[in-house]
C-alpha cells in the first residue's frame, strides 16, 4: 500500500514518524487487521476503502462431488468416497465475483496426496447447476504433490449463462484414486495482480453484498443471508375466496423468479403486498 503527501510525494518512514502527511482518502488493497493498525497509529489517515488481499474464503460455501472436505486451520483435506475412473473434487465459491470482471489475478498455494492420486486446482465461471461455463481461468498441472502460481485474466464482460465463479479442489484428477483418498491443500491464496504475494489468510469486513437482475443480498460472516427485492403485477383478480375465513386470494398463482443468490437452507421467508385499492399485508413462511 502507498500513502501520499498532498502534493503527491511518497511518505516516507520520517514522515510517519513526525506525522507529515495529510491524505484523508487512501485507497488500501490490505487485510483489516492492518487497516484497523493504520487507523489506529496514523491519526489523520483514514483507510476507508477496504479490500481482502486474499480474495479465497475457504469457509465459504462448498459442494462435493464424490468426495468430502475438512477445513482445517492449516489446510484444506478434500478426499475421494468413490474408487474408479471419476474426477472427484470440492467446489468453493468466490464471494463477490462479478467485481473481479476484467481484472487480472494470481493463484498461489500447493497440496500434497495421500498416495498416488493427483491433486489439481482450477478457477471457472459455473451456472446454477454447477456446470461449466466457457473455458478453464485456471487450470493447474494435475500432481501428487505441487507448488506454485498461476495467472488469469478475467474477461470483462459475464460469460452467458455463468452465476458463479468457483474453486475446484481436485482429490484424483486422474481417476486413479481409491475410496478415502485425499489431498491436503496449503496456503490457497487468490488476488488481484500478476504475482503472489506473501500468504495471508481471508479476512473479511463482517459481510459481502451484491445485486444482479433478481434482487440485491447481503450475506455475513456467521452464515446468515439476507435477499430482496420488488416486483409488480398489474390487473390481478382476486375474486377467489379461500375457506372459511373470508379473505380473498387471486384466481391464479403469482410466479416470482428465483432468489438472487442460493441459499444452503431457507428458514425464514417475509413477504409483504399492496394493491392499488387500498389492500395490503405481509407473510411470514418458517
Amino acid at each position: 500500500m502507498e500513502i501520499k503527501r498532498i502534493y503527491n510525494d511518497p511518505v516516507d518512514e520520517n514522515d510517519i514518524a513526525n506525522k507529515r502527511y495529510v491524505d484523508k482518502n487512501v485507497k488500501a488493497v490490505v487485510d483489516k487487521t492492518i487497516a484497523d493498525t493504520l487507523n489506529n497509529s496514523l491519526g489523520n489517515v483514514i483507510v476507508d476503502d477496504i479490500e481482502c488481499k486474499n480474495l479465497f474464503n475457504k469457509y465459504n460455501k462448498i459442494t462435493d462431488y464424490y468426495s468430502t472436505h475438512q477445513i482445517k486451520e492449516e489446510y484444506i483435506r478434500v478426499s475421494t468416497t468413490l474408487t474408479g475412473v471419476y474426477s472427484t473434487l470440492c467446489r468453493i465459491y468466490i464471494d463477490d465475483w462479478e467485481k473481479l470482471l476484467g481484472e487480472t489475478l494470481t493463484l498461489s498455494g500447493s497440496w500434497k496426496s495421500s498416495g498416488n492420486n493427483n491433486g489439481k486446482i482450477v478457477l471457472r465461471f459455473v451456472n446454477d447447476e454447477n456446470n461449466a461455463v466457457g473455458k478453464e481461468l485456471i487450470k493447474t498441472p494435475d500432481l501428487t504433490e505441487c507448488e506454485g502460481q498461476w495467472i488469469a485474466t478475467v474477461p470483462a464482460t459475464m460469460p452467458t449463462g455463468a452465476t458463479k465463479m468457483v474453486i475446484l479442489l481436485y482429490s484424483n484428477a486422474q481417476g486413479d484414486a481409491t475410496s478415502g483418498d485425499y489431498v491436503d491443500y496449503y496456503n490457497i491464496q487468490l488476488e488481484k495482480g500478476l504475482v503472489a504475494t506473501k500468504y495471508t489468510p481471508y479476512k473479511s469486513l463482517g459481510y459481502t453484498s451484491g445485486s444482479n437482475e433478481r434482487g440485491s443480498w447481503v450475506k455475513y460472516d456467521d452464515g446468515r443471508m439476507e435477499c430482496w427485492n420488488t416486483y409488480t403485477y398489474y390487473d390481478v383478480s382476486c375474486t377467489t375466496q379461500s375457506g372459511s375465513t373470508g379473505y380473498y386470494r387471486s384466481d391464479s398463482q403469482l410466479l416470482f423468479p428465483n432468489f438472487p443468490q442460493e441459499f444452503k437452507s431457507l428458514e425464514t421467508v417475509v413477504t409483504s403486498y399492496a394493491g392499488s385499492t387500498g389492500w395490503h399485508g405481509m407473510f411470514v413462511l418458517n
